[in-house]
């Protein structure tokens, strides 16, 4: 008697094997996500706003400056402790040698390095997160355009909360004191959107 059951190739078993991993992806991609919106709404509903701060270096007093941001569901606060090109080695000041960022309520530490920029340091070796001349450029830019909208009392556009997040404080994942998640789920549940033909890179 003749078994008409076709034996699948080992092709198809491969295929199998892909589909079933590529769900497996799928899904903790999913989960991970879920987990963000999540955190994001929890985080809203302990504080009502997302923001941090940035270090950007000392002025020529030696006093540490920094940038600030806190968007709420109807606009954005963009602080600075001092002027910002207060920290440019040719006002007597230093920048900031490395990225430190904080959420908006976290104890920020004192012994942050700061280094004194010099034209002959070849820009490929110098290190990622340092704060640079063109750094205070984008971000003048960037808070400028912030103050436009805010200065009339509309809300910012989401391309604006994106590029203060970017630049100052874009995620919560190495502060233990607040739900991971990232500025963009704050944003969805804030409802920030650009109008229709805006566009603002904040590039310089």
């Amino acid at each position: 008697m003749q078994n008409n059951k076709t034996k699948p190739s080992g092709n198809a078993h491969v295929v199998y094997q892909g589909s079933k991993l590529y769900e497996v992806a799928n899904s903790r991609k999913r989960e991970a996500r879920q987990m963000k919106k999540d955190n994001a709404q929890e985080l809203v509903d302990k504080y009502g706003y997302y923001g941090g701060k940035r270090f950007l270096g000392v002025n020529a007093n030696g006093t540490p400056v920094w940038v600030s941001f806190k968007a709420t569901e109807e606009t954005i606060e963009v602080k600075l402790t001092h002027d910002l090109f207060s920290v440019m080695p040719e006002n007597g000041g230093e920048y900031a040698a490395q990225r430190d960022k904080y959420w908006l309520t976290e104890q920020s530490r004192s012994d942050l390095n700061t280094y004194i920029e010099e034209r002959e340091i070849n820009q490929k070796n110098r290190r990622t997160g340092r704060v640079g001349y063109n750094t205070l450029l984008h971000l003048e830019k960037i808070i400028d355009e912030c103050e436009k909208y805010t200065r009339r009392g509309k809300k910012p556009p989401r391309s604006v909360f994106r590029l203060l997040a970017w630049n100052i404080y874009p995620g919560t994942w190495e502060n233990y004191s607040v739900p991971d998640t990232n500025w963009d789920e704050v944003a969805d549940i804030f409802n920030y959107k650009d109008e229709e033909g805006y566009y603002f890179t904040g590039q310089i």
